[in-house]
């Protein structure tokens, strides 16, 4: 009898175990907020969005930045240790020109593409980060 009895504590003691280590991996996403120091530079031929303390993000920002050349240089110096982070461009005709993660001092550039009002997203889903990106507009050489 005191067998059964502490069979079924253990078992109980298992469920509520579980229980708590599943509530505690499924903590809700954040947004961002003031904390984040979110700060976007959006000038014709040059854009700059820098973020910190991000925890826990998941969110979609989207921006229309005007690009007078035919490719965006892209300066990354971005820090995401975790979860999913992703720079989509398209150009003035909607045509994807740059799909990839936020990397850590990182140059790269975009495909050519026509300029105009380009569109700029960052994708952020579970994230743990610090977000600078930089993009200028690039022209071929004469």
């Amino acid at each position: 009898m005191t067998i059964r009895r502490s069979k079924r504590r253990l078992g109980v003691l298992t469920a509520l175990t579980a229980l708590l280590v599943g509530s505690a991996c499924s903590t809700p996403s954040e947004v961002l907020g003031p904390d984040n120091h979110v700060t976007v530079t959006n000038l014709v031929g040059h854009f700059q969005l820098t973020a910190d303390n991000i925890q826990n993000v998941t969110t979609t920002m989207t921006f229309t930045w005007q690009n007078p050349g035919t490719y965006a240089a892209i300066q990354h110096l971005s820090f995401a240790p975790h979860g999913t982070t992703l720079l989509i461009i398209s150009d003035a005709d909607g045509t994807e020109v740059y799909n990839g993660k936020l990397l850590y001092e990182e140059d790269d550039r975009s495909l050519d593409g026509t300029p105009g009002a380009w569109t700029v997203t960052f994708s952020l889903d579970q994230t743990v980060a610090q977000i600078n990106i930089i993009l200028d507009a690039g022209y071929p050489p004469d």
